[in-house]
């Protein structure tokens, strides 16, 4: 492990990798993916679930009581933070880079890597796509299949769609 791992608040069993109780995948052939040459941070207990993969080459910041159910991606090359009490369903990719440049007809690049903000207390449901430049802030539900991207939401949404859409406002949930 080349990068830097840090747990505040740390005690035996508060991070837990490679382990779900979520029948749907197959626990004996799916494993996890551990890549990091940046620095994570684990704000005290976290929870990712068999066949999930973290690649960080930046820094990657997991609030308390943060639990990925199985299988889902994270790509951090330049800054994601969750905050508190993110649950984050099956099947989603994460991420804050395009990994390929692009760039104009004067070769300077053009896409740019850009933070992921997720505040306190979101659900995340399955299969979604949350790219760079999205803030998602407190009490937020976003619905299964929704790709989010370069976009700012204020607290207390259903978020769903292709197209950022606001389904229902003035919610919170409950784990």
């Amino acid at each position: 492990m080349k990068g830097n791992v840090v747990i505040n608040n740390a005690y035996s069993g508060c991070v837990k990798i490679g382990f779900a109780d979520i029948s749907l995948f197959d626990k004996k052939y799916e494993r996890c993916i551990w890549d990091n040459t940046g620095e994570i941070v684990f704000n005290r207990t976290a929870s990712i679930g068999h066949g999930s993969r973290i690649f960080n080459e930046g820094d990657l910041e997991l609030g308390d009581n943060f639990t990925i159910t199985a299988n889902t991606g994270v790509v951090c090359c330049k800054r994601i933070s969750f905050g508190n009490n993110c649950l984050i369903s099956w099947d989603c990719l994460i991420m804050d880079t395009d990994f390929h440049k692009i760039i104009d007809i004067n070769g300077n690049r053009i896409n740019d890597n850009k933070d992921i903000v997720i505040g306190d207390n979101v659900w995340i449901g399955c299969r979604n796509l949350i790219l760079k430049g999205t803030v998602i802030n407190n009490d937020t539900v976003i619905a299964a299949g929704s790709s989010l991207v370069n976009h700012v939401f204020d607290d207390s949404n259903i978020i769903i769609g292709k197209r950022n859409e606001i389904l229902k406002k003035g919610i919170t949930w409950r784990q």
